[in-house]
């Protein structure tokens, strides 16, 4: 009479070989990682379409201050600056470049408009892999995220289409 099926020893040997490639596979190409810059650029769009909607709504200026790895917002309010929210963020993956000088704000008037436009240069890191990441904002109130030239996120496309 002849067995069909595999033996404990088979089965064994084969989840082994799968583990073992899913954890060079996750690791070698750090899937893991780019995840968490994804989602970590995408926080960082929607907190500025946020301050844009809520100096839209407040009627008042509202600010996003750059420093080297984080971010916080602010809003006028009687002359003063006030953190709106308490809305500070830590970014693990993205820092501004080393020709950043100091801090870096970005202002947006109560018509959802910048100050001026602006681009800020930022530099992700994932694994060994350093580039560079341009945050573009434009006089209409544009956003753009471009990865070394080449446009990655436009956030009027993000959440009007």
């Amino acid at each position: 009479m002849r067995k069909r099926g595999f033996t404990l020893i088979e089965v064994v040997v084969s989840i082994l070989i799968i583990s073992i490639m899913s954890y060079v596979l996750i690791f070698k190409f750090n899937f893991v990682e780019r995840a968490r810059f994804r989602n970590e650029k995408n926080q960082l769009l929607n907190d500025i379409y946020y301050i844009r909607q809520k100096a839209i709504l407040s009627g008042r200026d509202t600010k996003i201050k750059f420093n080297k790895n984080s971010y916080k917002i602010y809003q006028a309010r009687g002359g003063n600056l006030e953190t709106i929210d308490d809305k500070y963020r830590k970014l693990k993956y993205i820092s501004l470049a080393d020709d950043s000088r100091g801090d870096t704000i970005v202002n947006f008037n109560p018509s959802g408009s910048p100050s001026e436009a602006t681009t800020i240069n930022f530099i992700y890191k994932i694994g060994l892999e350093r580039r560079n990441l341009f945050l573009a904002i434009g006089v209409g109130g544009s956003v753009r995220i471009y990865e070394n030239d080449e446009e990655v996120e436009d956030i009027d496309w993000l959440y009007t289409g």
